[in-house]
């Protein structure tokens, strides 16, 4: 797996938590952040690339203060593993 999918696949991962944690189905968020239903499904499953703009969305109808934490938290999780494995090479 790339970087690029590993990253995919933690933000879906974070947002579905996020989700989940407000009791929220995937049309709520889709609602809230005024995004599509279906993409939002895509996202949390790692399968589709996601933008800047779009996070911006999503951590609004989330009512997260900082956009930023998604790809902070992903960053710090995956970038020293991926770091690590081009070293061994």
């Amino acid at each position: 797996m790339d970087y690029d999918e590993q990253i995919n696949r933690y933000i879906g991962k974070q947002i579905q938590g996020l989700r989940n944690e407000k009791g929220w189905t995937q049309r709520k968020l889709a609602e809230a952040a005024d995004v599509d239903e279906k993409h939002l499904g895509k996202v949390e499953r790692g399968n589709a690339t996601t933008t800047i703009p779009y996070l911006y969305k999503l951590s609004a109808g989330l009512g997260l203060n900082d956009p930023h934490l998604l790809l902070k938290t992903a960053s710090q999780e995956i970038y020293p593993t991926m770091k690590r494995e081009k070293e061994k090479q």
